[in-house]
């Protein structure tokens, strides 16, 4: 009955640290993960603005074209 008994708390205890392991190892990833999106929001973040700004030059340079244009057309 003892061994019985001490061979149970040895599988409980093992399994114990075995959680405990492994729960630190997904406290490792997530932080490794919640890093990687931070960085990828980040570069995400510098294309929007990069992108916003070439659109704001393209519609100028659009406009701009329309009057020379038009002022073409009326001279």
């Amino acid at each position: 009955m003892f061994v019985i008994l001490s061979a149970l708390f040895v599988v409980v205890l093992t399994v114990g640290v075995l959680v405990i392991l492994d729960k630190d190892a997904c406290i490792k990833q997530l932080r490794s993960d919640r890093t990687d999106l931070a960085e990828a929001a980040s570069a995400l973040k510098a294309e929007r603005d990069e992108a916003k700004r070439a659109l704001q030059q393209a519609s100028k340079a659009e406009v701009t074209a329309t009057l020379h244009s038009r002022m073409g057309d009326q001279r």
